[in-house]
């Protein structure tokens, strides 16, 4: 059986950062693209549930903070044709 430390193992082996586990968003973390940060969301093994990407790591975390702080996402623009979003 895969324990919630094999996940977070896991996850921190793939090189997501700040892992965490949420009642409300599930597995948690902040991961390095080519252009952007992203925060995901329900994370598993096999697939992510979603993510918010930002253009700097700091504005990453600022939301990543948020995020499992009040369990809920903050309103943000959307701007680009992939839906991602970024704080002004």
């Amino acid at each position: 059986m895969v324990t919630d430390d094999d996940l977070k193992e896991f996850f921190k082996g793939q090189g997501y950062e700040q892992v965490e586990k949420t009642d409300h968003w599930g597995w948690c973390g902040i991961n390095r693209y080519i252009f952007t940060y992203g925060v995901l969301y329900n994370m598993n093994q096999w697939s992510v549930g979603g993510r918010f990407c930002f253009d700097t790591k700091g504005n990453a975390l600022a939301f990543y903070k948020d995020l499992i702080k009040d369990g809920k996402a903050v309103e943000l623009p959307v701007v680009g044709i992939d839906g991602c979003t970024a704080i002004k």
